[in-house]
């Protein structure tokens, strides 16, 4: 506890042009950033893991978790609102959320702490994620959640109780069948699905390699209209779209996340 207290008044104090350059050079010094983008898929990557998938990192993304929940329990950073705000348009309605590829329940902390007076007894929550991060949130994070019907499952589900919304975030950019886990999600019928944090671009969808702990991941930058036409062509209309520049902290990484809702075309 101690050690946070530090943490935290030593940001407080730090002007944010030399905050930003210490938090730069500490991410280079582990090895975490973006790392040899060229399009198409090429011999960098090859051999490159497809995700995270590892007990280790999952492990330490719950713990990430679980001291922000102790220090900054309310992120301000805008592409973290957007669940919320959809979420707020159910209000005191049942409503099932299925967070794919949502890490340490990164969605549901966000529905919690942004859309206040929410009825938790109405709400559903289904992360879907890899079998290792699934064992870290099931013993680490659902023991401090607050009562409400929680899943953690492995593989996407056959169906799911409506309304729902689908939250991809960004880890479709981690998925090289993409196509295919899209066209899955999509077949929940559900009434929005939303995207965000995703490399987007006019050029062509490329492969690209990101550093983390201990691993190289293999991830994408989408070309946009394709991207838009491929969820058109699964009945999901794009009704709205903001892009905004991201920390780059190695040479060559794509500079703009795009944060997408589409809707399903009742036509």
């Amino acid at each position: 506890m101690a050690s946070t207290n530090v943490r935290s008044l030593i940001i407080d104090l730090t002007p944010p042009v030399l905050l930003r350059l210490a938090q730069s050079l500490r991410r280079r010094a582990r090895g975490i950033g973006f790392h040899a983008f060229v399009p198409g898929r090429n011999p960098s990557t090859a051999d490159v893991g497809e995700g995270y998938d590892d007990d280790k990192y999952a492990g330490l993304i719950v713990t990430n978790q679980l001291r922000a929940r102790k220090s900054e329990s309310n992120d301000d950073r805008s592409w973290y609102l957007v669940l919320p705000v959809v979420v707020s348009q159910f209000f005191d309605k049942p409503l099932t959320v299925l967070d794919f590829g949502g890490g340490a329940a990164t969605g549901l902390f966000c529905i919690l702490d942004q859309v206040t007076g929410l009825d938790l007894a109405k709400l559903s929550y289904v992360l879907v994620e890899t079998p290792a991060m699934c064992r870290a949130v099931r013993d680490r994070l659902v023991p401090v959640l607050p009562p409400l019907p929680v899943k953690i499952v492995e593989d996407i589900p056959t169906s799911l109780a409506s309304p729902l919304i689908v939250n991809i975030g960004g880890s479709i950019q981690y998925i090289s069948a993409y196509r295919e886990a899209l066209a899955r999600l999509a077949g929940l019928s559900p009434q929005l699905i939303i995207i965000s944090q995703t490399p987007m671009t006019e050029g062509p969808t490329s492969t690209w390699q990101q550093f983390h702990p201990y691993k190289k991941i293999e991830a994408r930058i989408f070309n946009r209209s394709e991207f838009i036409a491929e969820m058109r062509s699964l009945g999901y209309a794009c009704i709205f779209m903001v892009s905004h520049s991201a920390p780059i902290t190695e040479k060559n990484g794509p500079a703009f996340r795009t944060n997408m809702i589409f809707r399903l075309d009742s036509n």
